[in-house]
């Protein structure tokens, strides 16, 4: 092992990026996955994101399931298709897994950091004042980090947890998913699919996953942080000056 901390931290570095490297190319590796339920008349087709792309109803299906069991059955097909999915995803991992370890990616260069832009922006030393205000306001951005990564945790875990509802645009098909994706309810008009043909039934079936998609990610993980303490300190991050400015790097 080597006992440069330097040189050890960059040797984890490249072995976390060659592991990072390979689990995008095993989510690249990744296509279209279709379930069915037990009696093979329900298929759901899923995208690579794990959205449900397609559902697809045959001919027979009022006899063996009936009004009351198509909802279910969608649900089943829907699981099927999942399981495929993170089965196809595992063997893509564990073959890339076997094969040799990828290049690992360059750092940025050094002019090109955060650190070192800071540097260049500095017009002079600090004096005590000016180093304790800097500590300060680092301490500050810290816990500003801590509230906003707390904040953003906490809004995650009610979108999880929360309902979406999505309804067909010809409002008979009514689908109830998690934030997380999953399915929660399939619902159908009864005296709509007395006389619906199966390929409406699919369409419309798939028009309210989309529906209920689109509710749940109206807000997203970066409108999150954007909206946190988190979001001040990332534009810091893409503002050099602004950065020395608070730190009492620029006397102007």
């Amino acid at each position: 092992m080597n006992n440069d901390p330097v040189e050890r931290l960059a040797e984890l570095r490249d072995r976390a990026d060659s592991v990072a490297q390979k689990m995008e190319a095993a989510q690249a590796q990744s296509a279209d996955f279709t379930g069915t339920d037990e009696s093979g008349l329900v298929s759901v087709t899923l995208a690579a994101a794990g959205h449900v792309q397609e559902v697809r109803v045959e001919r027979g299906w009022r006899e063996q399931l009936g009004a009351a069991g198509l909802g279910a059955a969608v649900r089943e097909a829907a699981a099927a298709a999942a399981t495929a999915r993170l089965e196809a995803w595992g063997d893509a991992f564990i073959e890339q897994e076997d094969s040799p370890d990828p290049r690992p990616r360059p750092m940025p260069l050094t002019f090109e950091t955060t650190a070192h832009q800071l540097d260049e922006l500095a017009t002079g030393k600090l004096d005590g004042s000016q180093r304790r205000a800097a500590l300060e306001e680092l301490l500050a951005m810290a816990e500003a980090i801590e509230r906003g990564i707390d904040q953003v945790s906490g809004q995650m875990q009610a979108h999880l947890d929360a309902e979406y509802t999505g309804r067909s645009q010809g409002g008979h098909v009514t689908v109830k998913i998690s934030g997380a994706g999953a399915i929660d309810e399939v619902r159908y008009d009864p005296r709509w699919l007395l006389e619906a043909h199966e390929l409406n039934i699919g369409r419309e079936t798939t028009d309210a996953f989309r529906a209920a998609y689109r509710r749940a990610g109206e807000r997203t993980v970066a409108d999150m942080v954007a909206d946190s303490p988190l979001g001040e300190i990332q534009a810091l991050g893409q503002d050099p000056l602004g950065l020395a400015r608070r730190l009492y790097l620029r006397d102007d």
